[in-house]
């Protein structure tokens, strides 16, 4: 009978101990803008790019926990895929001082989301994630957002997806407008 009482405080204590090392928000992001051919920013995307740091810097919605302290971009898998994420957060990893983690491929969503939730370095904190539009619904809705939209736009280079969590729940789902480049519609 103790060994049970202990195995199952044993198991609470884990269980709490995962959900004490949530970040406190996670921001999601599209790279900038590409363009027609290649696998690189275009002008405008490296114009977008350079912008984060300011765009971070200014933005208090962003700032409630701090800036990033970890920042995660999609992988090149081979020499011809997208440049485009990793390129985007650059400038910001760079003015942060943050490395970025692009060990994560397109579709290795689940490792990427699991490491995320259970890192201790991030808790209470905030971390980044830049990644392709298709999978960001799906990235959304593994971390928790279930009030996230299930398609990003194609079209839409100018959004910010927070996702806020009290422990290892998230607790709120907002759309923030980038304002980075003169062109950045308003929705």
């Amino acid at each position: 009978m103790m060994i049970k009482i202990f195995s199952l405080v044993s198991f609470m204590v884990l269980v709490g101990s995962k959900a004490l090392s949530a970040p406190a928000q996670i921001f999601i992001i599209r790279h900038a803008e590409k363009p027609p051919v290649g696998s690189d920013l275009s002008p405008q995307g490296a114009q977008r790019a350079a912008g984060m740091p300011a765009f971070f810097e200014n933005t208090p919605q962003l700032k409630q926990f701090g800036t990033p302290v970890a920042i995660y971009a999609m992988e090149a898998k081979s020499t011809d895929s997208s440049n485009r994420p990793v390129e985007t957060v650059t400038p910001l990893a760079n003015a942060l001082g943050v490395p970025i983690n692009s060990s994560f491929t397109k579709l290795q969503i689940a490792p990427m989301v699991s490491q995320i939730m259970n890192n201790r370095l991030y808790n209470n904190k905030t971390v980044l994630i830049c990644w392709e539009h298709d999978m960001i619904p799906l990235i959304a809705s593994d971390l928790g957002a279930t009030s996230a939209p299930q398609v990003w736009n194609g079209t839409i280079f100018n959004q910010v997806w927070i996702l806020t969590y009290t422990g290892n729940m998230v607790t709120s789902f907002n759309i923030l407008q980038e304002k980075i480049l003169p062109s950045d519609p308003s929705f």
